[in-house]
């Protein structure tokens, strides 16, 4: 996530995206933090997040391959948005990612 960082996208924008990715034997907690400029990927789960994102790990793959509508994700209930909802729609923009 930091190689394909946009930091003129994310403007003045200080948060921690957890991303909770979820598997039959188990979760695993990343926090992406953007905070003045940068982007950094950090295990600690005592990082207070913005917006957290719960999916499986091939939801997960289809949402920065760029294969995975994300609204349509949410909709159908594979992705689960907790916290600032504002915060969640703009995770596209502020990142270079493929478009399917």
């Amino acid at each position: 996530m930091p190689a394909l960082f946009r930091p003129e996208k994310a403007g003045s924008t200080n948060a921690v995206i957890r991303w909770d990715i979820t598997s039959p034997s188990g979760s695993a907690v990343w926090n992406v933090v953007i905070a003045n400029g940068t982007c950094t990927v950090s295990q600690d789960e005592s990082l207070t997040p913005k917006v957290t994102l719960t999916l499986g790990g091939y939801t997960f793959l289809q949402l920065i391959s760029g294969n995975g509508n994300p609204a349509m994700l949410v909709m159908t209930g594979k992705v689960k948005i907790n916290g600032d909802l504002a915060t969640a729609a703009n995770i596209a923009n502020y990142f270079d990612l493929p478009k399917g």
